[in-house]
């Protein structure tokens, strides 16, 4: 591997030393692309009074005809950059690039077949072909990584199969607000599509536990009523208390026979120590380890996605609070400023005109704007007040 990096970075400095190319005048971007394993690297010279000036390279996965998504990539691409130069010079293809963009565009593309632009648009080929081996070699690095961490994260829960994780995680202020939410490990990857959230219903006050076995009986009722695959493994953002709530549920109300572990904090509030078996006990795992490193990041990602919706939860609250105590604001009418302002601080930094564009007279916006920012002025006395 390291006399393939060598070879990599002696063939960019080669390229370097040609990327001096340059002609009489003019503006363009060259554009040359390179293609391998379902991936595609795009790389951009930017040429100024005939020198090139800077470059940029993106690498994606690419899923039809190459050189089609190679246009469209480019189309993209000024799309999001309107700036742009007289010219833009790409490789020939099985597309007419010139007619295309400049009929669907407005852009004037040359394929050019000789001379200093054709020589550009080859060393542009040629540098997308290095950042695509080099991208795909540290995919290859990470995979190999992330699957050696999966075989450790195995043997350290002493399970012969770990694919899908489901992590959870509660969130409140003294019970106010309850929420819970799931995030999914899958194969290696956040499977965003599976995450679900959670508005805790039956619990009062701020008891974890209890908040643990609601969350838990709920999610895997309905996980066996509808014959959802079920996960290797269960992760309870906590201790032992947490994991035992947890089994009292799962295994000994429902019957499923899924490991259930703990993620438990230090008292910086960061995970410190994996807590699993029958009781519950600490595994020890070295903070060096890549193990480590991954529950941490379980961890994390279970705990952003349930204060965002618990702080979601609690200005949707606020902003329900607010509204429902001024005269001539109705449901109707408080779902349209819900809709349109989407939290009490927004309505309040809004204008008389911004509400009457929504239907609201003049009136009864300013006394809204009124009664918002006087609840703000409430709230700063109030916090002020608190020792």
């Amino acid at each position: 591997r390291a006399k393939d990096a060598r070879d990599t970075i002696a063939a960019i400095d080669a390229l370097m030393e040609r990327q001096h190319i340059s002609a009489a005048g003019g503006d363009e971007d060259v554009f040359g692309y390179a293609v391998a394993s379902g991936w595609m690297a795009v790389h951009i010279f930017f040429v100024r009074e005939g020198k090139i000036t800077s470059r940029n390279v993106a690498a994606f996965p690419y899923y039809g005809e190459e050189y089609s998504d190679f246009l469209t990539y480019i189309a993209q691409y000024y799309s999001d950059n309107p700036e742009r130069p007289p010219t833009i010079a790409v490789p020939e293809g099985d597309v007419d690039a010139p007619q295309l963009f400049a009929q669907a565009y407005r852009l004037r593309v040359i394929v050019p077949k000789i001379g200093v632009h054709a020589q550009r648009v080859r060393l542009a080929c040629d540098n997308a072909a290095i950042a695509l081996d080099g991208h795909l070699r540290l995919l290859a690095l990470k995979q190999e990584r992330s699957e050696h961490v999966r075989q450790e994260l195995h043997t350290i829960l002493g399970l012969p199969r770990v694919q899908r994780i489901e992590i959870f995680d509660n969130s409140h202020i003294q019970g106010n607000d309850a929420v819970s939410a799931m995030v999914v490990w899958n194969d290696g990857v956040w499977d965003k599509s599976a995450y679900r959230k959670f508005l805790v219903r039956t619990t009062d006050g701020a008891d974890d536990y209890a908040m643990v076995r609601e969350v838990m009986r709920r999610r895997y009722t309905r996980a066996l009523r509808e014959g959802q695959t079920l996960p290797d493994a269960i992760f309870i953002d906590g201790g032992k208390g947490h994991v035992g709530a947890a089994r009292s549920v799962v295994f000994d109300e429902l019957g499923i026979a899924v490991p259930i572990f703990g993620l438990a904090k230090d008292e910086r509030h960061r995970f410190s120590t994996l807590v699993g078996g029958v009781p519950p006990v600490p595994i020890p795992i070295s903070r060096e380890h890549g193990v480590f490193h991954l529950l941490q990041h379980m961890q994390d990602e279970v705990h952003r996605v349930a204060i965002a919706f618990h702080q979601r939860r609690r200005s949707r609250r606020s902003f329900d609070s607010v509204l429902d105590h001024i005269q001539g604001v109705g449901d109707k009418r408080k779902q349209r400023i819900l809709k349109t302002f989407g939290s009490v601080r927004a309505l309040r930094n809004a204008t008389v005109e911004q509400l009457r564009d929504i239907g609201i007279g003049a009136a009864l916006a300013q006394r809204i704007l009124d009664s918002v920012r006087g609840d703000q002025r409430s709230d700063k006395q109030a916090s002020s007040s608190v020792e």
